[in-house]
């Protein structure tokens, strides 16, 4: 199986406590200091959405994604993280939430980025 890497979405999780005292609390429920100590130390998630893939096929395939063809195709991926493209990642099912509906891979090394990956 060969991916294809069509576009990259690097976002910034980080949050400063201005912010999040602004009302942009990101995880409701946690204080204003729990939420920027969550935001700035989570590990960086790296997540692939398979290109013309409909909302059903999505909820079915989650559990089954080929996450070792996608393991291949990180090194563009990282670089534009700005990380080397040898970068030892590890795939989490659970890596965007504890239900498992969020399957991605999580950076160790790296932390406060969320990076959405379009492939064909």
């Amino acid at each position: 199986m060969t991916i294809t890497v069509t576009n990259v979405k690097v976002k910034d999780a980080k949050k400063t406590l201005d912010d999040i005292c602004a009302g942009e609390v990101p995880h409701p429920g946690y204080s204003e200091v729990q939420a920027l100590w969550k935001n700035q130390y989570k590990k960086s998630r790296v997540y692939f959405f398979p290109k013309g893939e409909n909302i059903l096929e999505n909820l079915k395939n989650r559990h089954f994604r080929p996450w070792k063809a996608y393991k291949e195709a990180i090194g563009p991926v990282l670089e534009k993280m700005g990380l080397p493209s040898d970068t030892k990642v590890r795939w989490s099912q659970k890596a965007g939430c504890p239900c498992g509906c969020s399957p991605g891979f999580v950076v160790d090394t790296d932390h406060g980025k969320e990076v959405f990956v379009d492939i064909e």
